[in-house]
């Protein structure tokens, strides 16, 4: 959905857990070449409280909160 909606010409806001996953993130994008970079927003938000991910879809149009665990 991610791309998807980059390449449809939105912009796209994404949740992180701690500020350098941001950095991990645009860096995976740029090596596989996902343009443009620069329409892509980090919001840092315990995916543990309520607040901060409310505060982090305020605003948007869409919202696919979905929480991945790796094993």
């Amino acid at each position: 959905m991610f791309l998807r909606l980059l390449a449809a010409g939105r912009d796209v806001y994404t949740k992180v857990s701690w500020p350098r996953r941001a950095h991990e993130v645009r860096r995976t994008l740029d090596i596989g070449g996902v343009q443009p970079i620069e329409r892509v927003s980090f919001v840092v938000a315990d995916r543990d409280n309520e607040t901060g991910r409310l505060d982090a879809a305020a605003g948007c149009e869409f919202v696919d909160d979905r929480i991945r665990v790796r094993g």
